[in-house]
């Protein structure tokens, strides 16, 4: 970064980032975007410090998008799929319809997380130790959860469904969502000791 770029020497308390970009496309341009991000005191050596200062910060700023992305793909995307096609043996992600659903619950799913992103980020700014930072991925985790079932049930009140298979689709959807939530390859630590079907349940009544 240049001098441009950081704080003044003289600044004191919480700073502002702002960041705009020009998005390029095939013989046009796709939007100017931009926006303004408050950074407070206690998160300043973390973003504008030396390396090992921001390394951390930056380590976890990363594990906590990939956390999302995760969040929705696999986890959300399948599960309103399921919920969409009424409990199908197999999902299909080839239908127009169900396709085009689907990116406008991702909007909101993605709206829900985006607000709680850099306030979750910067409480974990202060964390010291790599297990406390390790804490805090989860804690981001359980709020993706919260923030991805909440989607679903948006899911479940205003999209269509088969009527005569209603609950079916309810339970297949919620059932997919929590078996590749705690799936190896994606939450495999947000796995309680309950059973599939008391999360079921848990799920299915806390969201309503």
């Amino acid at each position: 970064m240049s001098p441009l770029h950081r704080p003044g020497a003289e600044w004191h308390g919480a700073c502002w980032l702002t960041a705009s970009v020009l998005v390029r496309g095939q013989g046009k341009t796709d939007g100017f975007y931009e926006t303004r991000l408050p950074i407070p005191a206690t998160a300043r050596p973390r973003v504008f410090g030396p390396s090992p200062e921001r390394d951390p910060l930056a380590d976890l700023a990363k594990r906590g998008i990939e956390y999302a992305a995760r969040m929705r793909n696999p986890v959300l995307k399948v599960a309103v799929f399921s919920y969409l096609e009424a409990g199908p043996d197999t999902v299909n992600f080839d239908r127009d319809a169900i396709d085009a659903w689907w990116l406008k619950m991702s909007r909101i799913f993605e709206d829900k997380w985006t607000a709680h992103y850099f306030p979750w980020l910067w409480s974990a700014a202060e964390e010291e130790t790599a297990k406390l930072r390790d804490q805090a991925a989860i804690s981001w985790a359980l709020t993706l959860k919260a923030h991805a079932l909440a989607t679903l049930t948006e899911v479940e009140a205003s999209l269509p469904a088969h009527s005569g298979r209603r609950y079916r689709a309810i339970v297949q959807g919620r059932g997919t969502f929590l078996r590749l939530l705690v799936s190896k390859d994606n939450f495999p630590f947000l796995k309680s000791p309950i059973s599939e079907e008391e999360s079921l349940h848990e799920s299915y009544t806390t969201t309503r």
